[in-house]
């Protein structure tokens, strides 16, 4: 008599654990997809990065990287020159590579990340800033000293220069 009973409770706890597992299954589905997706709608989300360097002596540099091209802007102030624009089209791993250095700040954060020093206050070095520019808004850093941002900034500062200097400027 006790193996009667004993039948249907067994496939009722296979039963339970058929549903765990396809539960516990459904949810690390879910999550792996969660950070697998977050650098593409980072990428879809950053329109625009842009580096801005200028100085008392008249030069200004500006560099945008969009998903397809890296526009460097060079002007001399105090010249008669037009400014010059360079630009060179960019891959689609260059631009993942860029997102990758700034997918771990949080973007409202950026305005708040200060300097390491302050060359700039005296002349010693060239006012600076970086730019993230999503499809609702622009994140502006604070002023830093040439290429040198907050630590937090630095990998994506490294990342817009090695782009910068691979565009063609003949």
């Amino acid at each position: 008599m006790l193996r009667h009973y004993k039948r249907p409770f067994q496939k009722l706890l296979i039963l339970i654990y058929r549903l765990f597992m396809k539960t516990v299954l459904i949810f690390l589905s879910m999550i792996l997809m969660a950070f697998s997706c977050e650098n593409v709608q980072l990428e879809n989300e950053i329109t625009m990065i842009e580096f801005s360097s200028g100085g008392m002596s008249g030069y200004n540099e500006r560099i945008q990287i969009t998903s397809e091209k890296v526009l460097v802007t060079i002007e001399q102030m105090r010249s008669q020159e037009d400014a010059v624009t360079y630009q060179q089209a960019i891959t689609r791993e260059e631009w993942s590579r860029l997102i990758n250095n700034i997918e771990n700040i949080d973007f409202s954060e950026i305005e708040n990340l200060e300097s390491p020093t302050m060359k700039r206050a005296y002349d010693g070095a060239m006012h600076s800033e970086i730019i993230v520019t999503t499809i609702s808004k622009k994140y502006v850093s604070p002023s830093f000293d040439d290429d040198n941002p907050h630590e937090k900034l630095q990998p994506l500062m490294n990342s817009i220069r090695a782009l910068a200097d691979k565009v063609d400027r003949d």
